[in-house]
């Protein structure tokens, strides 16, 4: 298959029998020339003269060709060709992309065809006969010189822009206004496209699918061919691809077989190779087996043989060494008498001529040396002398330095000592000095006491005689008074005499509250002017005092002791357990009731220690309900103290000294008498439960009866025995047996 060549043209070759002519300077770059034909309106001078520059610089060298290439010169010139109906100019545009067309040709090293194949491709598939010539050719001489343009060609897509175009032939032949332009047929179109499909098929006709459009478009030109030559190369092409395929298909899966049967019989080689070196190795390893069995029997042999020679020659040898050691041993103690005689010898020999050498040095230095001893000696008996002169000394100066170390601590002790016994001293300047007035305003007011009782005892004495000149019948009565006067006169006098002659501000103190309590220990007198006996008024009076003196709580807690440490305390506790009932009045049990009602812990220990509860439970049976209330009052105050201070867990202190006295029962039964007023049953219940604190309450009436008062009054409109009926509760609580019967109907604690 022959066609037209092209060749690269010089600037002065005829192009279609035209001379270029230059009409430019050939300043301009390629692309700039590119730019310059595609502006519009330019005249058809110019474009001439564009295009005959353009073929010029592309004719200068092969870079400049490729930069022809690159700059867009075919599709420009193409482009030109179809707008221009200008002869000339179209002969220059064929004349450039004919040019362009055989760098290809020329220049075997390229290896990137795509953007040469776009362009060429492009004049192959225009509408023009010239243009489709052109590009056919170049196409086909691009593809006999360097067949990697069909890779380019396929890469773009040729297969099927030819297959679109070959299904988008015009019906009919067209032609242009002028006479000289060729205008191609359907068939020469086709002819044209299916020249370079051949080219492409038979270089690389395994890389076309069987299945593609092409081979759909070559199926239509066989059946529906314009021409015979069409429809015989349509049928040509396709059948050409379909045994190109079918013969790649039996090549390809003959060599997979023949691979496969290759490798086959390589690991069958292998697999008889391995068994047979396994089989030797098995034989092999048997023998080894059969002659190690056999070395061992033998070696076991050889060791036991040996050892037997082992042993013998051991014992010789040990037994050699032995003689050895006492041979070697001789020689060598042998060998060092011989060295130490021939010492001793030379020795003795030099000793000889050293002592005769030395005899008269030794002389001379005995002279000498005595006459050193004597001088020393001396020195030596005076250095003694003042050694133990200095050690006398010495010790001394220790002794004194102890003995003045000891002086001085014992200074510093009495130096503290005596600041301390000043501040001391300072401290009793300062109290007896508060003593001293204290004394001063309690003699004034004796003083004045004093003063008082003379004019009592002289209008006393002007009754008196006012009295003897009555009748006899007041004389007993006077006699009566007289006595009384004498007997206040006397504890006045007494009395004044212990406050002048006592020193302590505290027993000073002490006095008016040990009148109070002998007066409070008399027996009430039955008969008028009994002696020892008091008048029930004058212990009325002392309550009274005491009364108004304790009244408020936290309030006289020193004279509160007093009271307690001067007896009348138990005074009043020998009324409530001696006297009757009846005859205890109000202001005994409000008196007693006072000297509790206080926070300090050390005044209810006190009272505590007095064994209170057995007189204070018989103010319970007393008609008068103010002095019952004292009575449990008084109680509750005083077991305050083993409650508080005592833990929550622990049991009551002073629980032992009322149970034993059968108090509990007794608070119990006072709590549930009729008579009793609701303050009363509330206290009890609480004492009660107070008492019982960690403690099961044995009475199982009591226990339910006191913890059911409890329960009811816990939200009582008095504060206080909302908040004591609580605590009382918690105290029981911490026993199981009380808290089961507290906690009944779902009842809860209040905090």
């Amino acid at each position: 298959m022959t066609e037209e060549g092209t060749r690269r043209p010089l600037h002065s070759d005829p192009i279609d029998g035209l001379n270029i002519s230059f009409s430019m300077s050939s300043g301009l770059t390629f692309g700039q020339l590119v730019l310059r034909l595609k502006t519009d309106g330019l005249p058809e001078d110019e474009q001439i003269a564009v295009l005959q520059q353009m073929i010029f610089f592309a004719s200068r060298s092969d870079q400049d060709l490729r930069i022809a290439v690159e700059s867009e010169g075919i599709e420009i010139a193409s482009s030109l060709f179809i707008k221009t109906p200008n002869k000339r100019i179209k002969q220059l545009c064929i004349g450039l992309i004919g040019m362009i067309g055989q760098l290809g040709v020329e220049d075997e090293q390229k290896e990137d065809w795509i953007d040469l194949c776009i362009p060429l491709s492009k004049l192959l598939f225009s509408s023009n006969n010239e243009l489709q010539r052109r590009g056919k050719n170049s196409l086909m001489n691009l593809i006999e010189q360097n067949e990697n343009v069909v890779s380019g060609l396929l890469q773009i897509g040729f297969l099927d822009r030819s297959s679109d175009a070959l299904n988008s032939i015009p019906s009919q032949s067209f032609s242009s206004s002028s006479p000289q332009t060729t205008i191609t047929s359907s068939s020469s179109f086709v002819m044209n496209i299916l020249t370079i499909l051949d080219q492409i098929i038979t270089i690389a006709s395994e890389k076309i699918s069987k299945s593609g459009k092409i081979m759909k478009t070559l199926d239509q030109l066989k059946r529906s061919g314009e021409t015979a030559p069409i429809r015989r190369k349509a049928d040509f092409l396709k059948n050409m691809v379909e045994k190109e395929g079918q013969n790649n298909e039996t090549e390809n899966d003959n060599e997979k077989s023949k691979e496969k049967i290759i490798s086959l019989e390589d690991r069958i080689r292998s697999f008889e190779e391995q068994i047979h070196i396994k089989d030797q190795r098995e034989r092999i390893l048997q023998q080894e087996k059969i002659d190690s069995d056999q070395q061992i029997i033998r070696l076991n042999q050889q060791i036991e043989a040996k050892e037997n020679e082992n042993q013998q020659i051991q014992s010789r040898l040990t037994s050699s060494e032995e003689r050895v050691q006492t041979l070697q041993q001789q020689s060598t103690e042998q060998e060092l008498n011989i060295r130490t005689l021939q010492q001793e010898k030379a020795q003795h020999i030099m000793k000889i001529e050293e002592q005769q050498i030395d005899k008269n040095q030794i002389e001379q230095r005995a002279i000498t040396a005595e006459e050193q001893i004597r001088t020393l000696t001396t020195q030596n008996t005076q250095k003694d002398q003042s050694i133990t002169s200095l050690t006398k000394d010495k010790k001394q100066a220790e002794d004194k330095a102890s003995a003045s170390e000891v002086r001085c601590k014992a200074l510093e002790q009495e130096k503290v000592q005596k600041d301390e016994k000043i501040k001391t001293l300072n401290q009793e300047k300062t109290q007896k000095d508060l003593k001293i007035d204290a004394l001063t305003k309690e003699k004034t007011i004796s003083e004045q006491k004093a003063v008082q009782l003379e004019g009592r005892i002289k209008a006393l004495e002007q009754d008196r005689k006012q009295l003897e000149d009555k009748s006899p019948a007041t004389q007993k009565e006077n006699l009566i008074l007289m006595r009384k006067m004498n007997e206040i006169s006397k504890r006045m006098n007494d009395h004044l005499k212990s406050m002048v002659n006592e020193s302590d501000l505290e027993k000073l103190r002490m006095i008016p509250w040990i009148e109070m309590c002998k007066d409070l220990s008399k027996p009430i007198g039955i008969v008028c002017g009994q002696e020892g006996s008091i008048n029930l008024q004058r212990q009325i009076e002392i309550c009274e005092y005491l009364i108004e003196m304790f009244k408020d709580i936290g309030i006289n807690d020193e004279n509160r002791k007093r009271c307690i440490q001067c007896g009348i305390a138990k005074a009043l506790l020998n009324m409530f357990e001696n006297w009757k009932v009846e005859e205890i009045k109000e202001q005994h049990s409000i008196a007693f009731f006072n000297l509790t009602f206080t926070n300090n812990n050390e005044i209810k220990q006190l009272l505590f220690t007095l064994n209170p509860f057995k007189g204070l439970l018989n103010l319970l049976n007393h008609s008068n309900n103010n002095i019952q209330l004292n009575g449990i009052n008084s109680i509750f105050n005083i077991q305050l103290r083993g409650s508080e201070t005592s833990s929550k867990t622990e049991i009551h202190p002073y629980f032992d000294s009322i149970a034993s006295i059968g108090g509990i029962e007794k608070i119990y039964e006072f709590m549930n008498r009729i008579n009793s007023t609701k303050s009363c049953k509330d206290l009890s219940a609480i004492t009660i439960g107070y008492f019982h604190k960690a403690r099961k309450i044995e009475n199982v009436e009591m226990k339910n009866n006191v913890i059911k008062h409890l329960k009811s009054i816990v939200n009582d409109q008095v504060g206080w025995a909302k908040n004591a009926s609580r605590i009382a509760l918690r105290y029981l609580a911490q026993n199981s047996d009380n808290k089961n019967e507290i906690e009944k109907d779902g009842f809860v604690i209040p905090t």
